[in-house]
Parts: C-alpha cells; sequence; structure tokens
C-alpha cells in the first residue's frame, strides 16, 4: 500500500502525485494544502490549530482524527496512526513537510525518514530525498544531478552509472558529500557500510 502524509510546510502542487496513492493523511494544516489542489485526504489528523475555517468545512465529512497532545509532533502522531490503522504492508512517501522558514519541522521530517522504516521518501517541489543502508536504484534520467550524504560519521559505497562511480567511495569528515549525475539507467547506489541520504533533483511537479 502506497501511503501520502501531507505536511503543513512549503505547498506546491503535487495533485497528480497524490492521484497514484492509495491512502491520503492530511497532517493538520496540510489539509489547507490538499483544498487548494482538490485533493479529498481520508484523514486529517492533529491538533487543529493550523487548519483554516474554509478547509473545515470543505472537509466536514472526512475522517479528522483530533490529537491535541504535545509531547510529539503531528508527524509524528500520524504516523503513530498508521501504523495502529494499516494491517498490510505499506510505505510513505511524505510531501509538504519541509520549509525555509521552519528548519526545525524540515529536520523532524529528515529525522523521520532516516529513523522510520516505512518511510520512503520526502517529496519537495525540486527534489526527491532518499535514506538507505542498503541498495537505491535510480530510474531517473540520464544527467539528472544527485548528492549524496552520509549518516554518521562513516559510509563506503559503490556507484554504478553514474558520472563519477566507483566501488570503494568513501564518505566521512574529509569528504563529507558526493555531487553526482546519472550517466545511464538505472543507476545504483549500494552502501557497504554506514547509510547514506540521497537527494535527487526533480523537475517541478
Amino acid at each position: 500500500m502506497k501511503i501520502a502524509l501531507i505536511g503543513n510546510g512549503k505547498k506546491f502542487d503535487c495533485s497528480k502525485e497524490l492521484a497514484t496513492y492509495d491512502l491520503i493523511v492530511a497532517i493538520d494544516g496540510g489539509a489547507n494544502h490538499c483544498k487548494d489542489m482538490n485533493i479529498t485526504p481520508n484523514y486529517i489528523i492533529g491538533d487543529q490549530d493550523s487548519i483554516e475555517p474554509a478547509t473545515k468545512e470543505k472537509f466536514s465529512d472526512v475522517n479528522l482524527i483530533e490529537e491535541s497532545g504535545q509531547s510529539n509532533t503531528d508527524l509524528d502522531k500520524a504516523l503513530q496512526f498508521i501504523e495502529q490503522k494499516i494491517d498490510d504492508d505499506y510505505e510513505i512517501d511524505l510531501f509538504c513537510v519541509t520549509s525555509s522558514d521552519r528548519i526545525d519541522h524540515s529536520f523532524a521530517a529528515l529525522m523521520s525518514l532516516m529513523l522510520v522504516p516505512q518511510i520512503n521518501s520526502i517529496i519537495t517541489e525540486y527534489q526527491k530525498i532518499m535514506h538507505t543502508a542498503n541498495i537505491i536504484e535510480l530510474t531517473e534520467p540520464v544527467g539528472t544531478n544527485i548528492s549524496i550524504l552520509p549518516f554518521g560519521k562513516t559510509a563506503y559505497l559503490k556507484l554504478t552509472n553514474f558520472k563519477w562511480s566507483g566501488d570503494n567511495i568513501t564518505l566521512d569528515s574529509k569528504n563529507s558529500g558526493i555531487s553526482n549525475e546519472i550517466a545511464k539507467s538505472p543507476a545504483t547506489i549500494k552502501v557497504i557500510e554506514g547509510s547514506v541520504i540521497v537527494y535527487i533533483t526533480l523537475d517541478q511537479l
């Protein structure tokens, strides 16, 4: 099952992407973004402090899960709800969960990506962000720019079908990241040790 979580960060039109998901969950003010994109979420979760009155009216028939506790974030509440609600295997993509004026929210989303196995990616207006300790196979077009950063002190990689490929690439304090380009599709990132965050440049959705 493919699940999309829509946050209250930087809004962009991802309605075509969202049409491919089995379940859409709006995280509090993310419901406003759903309204603007004419997408009806299956659930709205949060303390409702960011939901506009017009959004509440439009989605009056949508399942509203009110969670007012401040001991965790609305994203955490949504993830916990899904874990309790969904019995089938599922993967999650996060939309609209980053913003330039709330670095704390953006960082929290990145930490969730790295720590919650079911989260496949964060998708922003211009980037798809993924985390792996194993293998990622990228099918984006030739010429697509990517960046790879270590999550932790050191990561050892094998890169195949990139402009700069290699069997034993080290990322550490002296080599803190790689800017690269897909030379042939599919391109593969294999993590030999450690884990990495991969930033893939997208055409605007």
